[in-house]
């Protein structure tokens, strides 16, 4: 039942600074999420260039995949990067420097969390990742030093959706500022490139640190050390926060790594070059595989045995979401 939602005209329609304009070859989709427990595919853009570059408009769209109706729910400069509760009924919408909350309507717009402006030394900003607890009550982000070239403080904190100030768990050194923490989806897990270093090596550790309510504990580390090149790719948890996924940079022929505290492991021996990867389950994900003749979606298993192509095709760049849907026959 595949329908096309949005148009190239929609874009193309679209305003845009005159000065952006006259560099731009056009407007796509940049993130792309469903709203939980609803039909609702929810949106923002950016301009495309020629050269290297990432501008986003900070705008926030919504269509309805069921009438096929589109909303501006905020003009350019009023929106952002954004992440839905797990009940659908909150938004955390991000900018350089700060995070709020909005309805499922872009109404509603209150301050949660601001922190000083990161400072990337790239053509692009810095949007932090703030992450929803399981109850919608509350996020956790890390921020990284201002200077994400530097060796890194990365500082993690508490933020209530309640009228209540965001609270400073505690802070972890990593290797590197511009590679960010990774929450585990229970909140209490985060796995980082560590500053730790053998004696007498450049290498790095992977490094897993359990947090409480107001500190973060020491970590546990991983069996063998990294170069900083080896690992510039956290990917995220699996649900039962148990491990997660990395590779070397965006760009680079990926070998998919599995971690988990005290456990390294290599799934398959495929070299791809690969985006955006996501878990479906406990023991599958899925992510974008670029090759020459264009991309393809592809749903992994962490045993390296089953890989289904779920969709193709020969331009980019490409984004998607998904919802996982029980079979309601299963017992499982």
């Amino acid at each position: 039942n595949e329908r096309q939602l949005t148009f190239a005209e929609d874009f193309a329609a679209l305003e845009i600074d005159a000065e952006i304009a006259a560099l731009s070859t056009g407007i796509s989709p940049a993130q792309v999420a469903w709203r939980p427990n609803s039909h609702q595919l929810y949106f923002n853009t950016a301009p495309q260039f020629e050269g290297p570059g990432l501008f986003l408009s900070n705008d926030l769209w919504m269509v309805d995949a069921d009438s096929g109706s589109r909303f501006k729910l905020l003009d350019p400069g009023e929106g952002g990067n954004f992440t839905c509760s797990p009940d659908g009924q909150k938004l955390a919408l991000i900018t350089p420097g700060r995070i709020d909350l909005v309805d499922p309507d872009g109404s509603n717009r209150r301050e949660a969390f601001t922190h000083s402006q990161v400072v990337t030394d790239s053509e692009f900003e810095y949007y932090a990742q703030p992450i929803w607890a399981s109850d919608s009550d509350s996020l956790r982000v890390a921020i990284p030093p201002v200077h994400t070239a530097d060796l890194g403080v990365h500082t993690i904190w508490h933020i209530p959706v309640a009228d209540q100030p965001a609270r400073l768990i505690g802070e972890v050194t990593t290797a590197s500022g511009r590679l960010a923490p990774l929450f585990a989806p229970n909140l209490v897990r985060l796995a980082y490139l560590s500053s730790e270093r053998p004696e007498g090596t450049s290498r790095s550790t992977l490094a897993v640190s359990e947090l409480s309510e107001s500190m973060v504990w020491d970590p546990v580390l991983f069996p063998a050390a990294v170069t900083t090149a080896e690992v510039t790719r956290l990917h995220g948890w699996s649900p039962d926060s148990i491990r997660f996924l990395f590779t070397p940079p965006e760009g680079a022929l990926a070998e998919v790594t599995m971690g988990q505290p005290g456990v390294r492991e290599l799934i398959g021996d495929e070299q791809m070059i690969i985006d955006d990867l996501r878990w479906t389950d406990n023991f599958r994900f899925l992510s974008v595989i670029f090759a020459a003749d264009g991309w393809r979606l592809q749903l992994n298993d962490i045993a390296g045995i089953e890989r289904l192509e779920v969709a193709s095709g020969s331009r980019g760049p490409v984004s998607y979401d998904f919802v996982w849907v029980p079979d309601a026959a299963s017992s499982e």
